[in-house]
């Protein structure tokens, strides 16, 4: 049996549904060859177009985002903890517009990739107003800092004497944050739902099985008002199990999400994952 092919929705028949699929490949594979944790949203689409009309389109979009997202015009403000250079060192969350991840900590710097309002990115540093995130491969991008909220949570957790024993599971998935999604994928340079789960567990000593519905038998089950960190949490869209990812308490989950393109984090008890959630074990 391959490994779970992440949750999509179906595509209809026909003539419109052959466009719609041939329209959502091309987007994966743009989205894939992006690397920014949990925002591997290209900044143009317009990847059919020769280069003078993609530079061009570039500009021109990148232009009318920022002057429709302007922050005083909206009265978003850079937090606190971002108004004095240093470093950070904590989780945080777009809330405002959609940045552009940009190569420098300054306006009109080249822009890498782009985040939506509910993206996760881990902040290392700050500097000129901006967040210094980091990114898969290691390198830091700049994210203007009146986009986010900075949350509680350290960008990079370690293990306290407290932690309960499934943080350990947390703090070696939060290394592979923004790692590409790629189907049948399971080491660091793409991995799919199940690869991720079963590769994590594996570099902490315990063996499951490749697949997310042969996974969901392992361990013992966890009600959902049970959960701890490091729990893995199972989700069923069809027949079967068919996604799976990993509880890290706060109400949140990481996994490696194809709608996402990336591993990532995401609110677990929302109405999109509540609707097909199916168990979790530990």
């Amino acid at each position: 049996m391959a490994p779970c092919r992440e949750l999509s929705p179906p595509v209809h028949g026909g003539t419109e549904g052959r466009r719609t699929a041939v329209w959502a490949l091309r987007a994966l594979v743009a989205a894939v060859l992006l690397s920014l944790p949990g925002c591997p949203r290209p900044t143009s689409p317009q990847s059919a177009l020769g280069f003078s009309s993609v530079e061009r389109g570039a500009k021109q979009g990148v232009a009318a985002r920022e002057a429709a997202e302007q922050p005083q015009h909206r009265g978003w403000k850079v937090p606190p903890e971002l108004a004095t250079d240093g470093p950070v060192d904590r989780l945080g969350l777009v809330v405002h517009g959609s940045p552009s991840v940009l190569t420098e900590p300054r306006g009109g710097a080249k822009p890498i990739s782009r985040c939506e309002p509910g993206d996760y990115v881990p902040i290392i540093e700050a500097r000129n107003g901006h967040a210094g995130v980091r990114m898969s491969d290691g390198a830091t991008g700049w994210l203007p800092g009146w986009c986010l909220e900075v949350l509680s949570e350290p960008a990079t957790p370690e293990l306290r004497p407290e932690d309960p024993d499934g943080m350990r599971y947390v703090v070696r998935a939060m290394t592979y944050l923004g790692v590409p999604y790629v189907w049948g994928g399971t080491s660091v340079t793409g991995m799919d739902c199940s690869g991720f789960v079963q590769r994590v567990f594996k570099e902490e000593g315990v063996a499951l099985p490749r697949i997310a519905c042969d996974q969901a038998n392992v361990g013992m089950p966890v009600v959902m008002g049970a959960l701890e960190p490091g729990d893995r949490v199972y989700f069923q869209a069809g027949k079967e199990i068919d996604h799976t990812g990993m509880y890290i308490g706060g109400g949140r989950f990481i996994h490696a999400s194809g709608s996402g393109d990336a591993v990532r984090i995401d609110e677990l008890f929302t109405n999109r994952w509540q609707r097909i959630y199916a168990g979790a074990r530990r």
